[in-house]
């Protein structure tokens, strides 16, 4: 069945995750990254375009997914990694786990986070919109130019668009990720979609 946010890619499920049980490192990681981010003031005291996933069912919803559709590779990037807990949750739920993410102090947070709970979680400064994105004019050749890897390489994609951004991130999946390649996007509450490339 075709998604009728993101036109073109396949429709896996659409659920409601469920929170599961946690493990203390899990629960912990969760609690430090909240408090983090809640005392987390930038200097001029916001962060633009910032939204946050609920990581409690994040981890409901990464574990869903690891245990139905990947049974082999898993190399995970979660677009606009924030304060990095989902990508560091995917890392605890056996992904090779990275993130991309525009603004340096969040990197930076990020990678803190990472560290202090000794997970192997790589967070790389840049857009994962590549230049000419919104004008679905990207070139092919340049997709690791900026970040130097291709931010599409992955066998799991996480995302949390604005509902502006779900056509572009609809064009780049068509055009130039491999096919069985998966997408995870949150759309709020507990609401998350899987999608695939035909």
């Amino acid at each position: 069945m075709q998604s009728e946010h993101f036109p073109g890619l396949e429709r896996l499920s659409a659920f409601d995750a469920t929170p599961r049980l946690r493990s203390e490192a899990i629960e912990a990681l969760i609690d430090d990254g909240r408090r983090r981010a809640q005392t987390f003031v930038p200097r001029g005291g916001r962060i633009p375009s910032l939204v946050s996933t609920n990581p409690v069912l994040a981890h409901a919803a990464l574990a869903t997914v690891a245990e139905r559709w990947l049974p082999g590779e898993r190399r995970f990037c979660e677009w606009g990694s924030g304060f990095g807990i989902v990508a560091c949750l995917a890392r605890m739920a056996g992904f090779d786990a990275c993130g991309i993410e525009q603004a340096p102090q969040l990197v930076e947070a990020s990678r803190r986070l990472a560290a202090d709970h000794r997970l192997d979680v790589c967070f790389h400064e840049g857009s994962y919109l590549p230049p000419g994105s919104h004008q679905r004019r990207v070139d092919r050749s340049l997709l690791a130019a900026d970040l130097g890897f291709s931010m599409l390489d992955f066998d799991l994609v996480y995302v949390y668009p604005w509902p502006a951004e779900r056509d572009v991130v609809a064009y780049l999946f068509r055009e130039f990720a491999r096919a069985g390649t998966l997408l995870l996007v949150y759309h709020g509450g507990a609401r998350f979609e899987l999608l695939q490339v035909g």
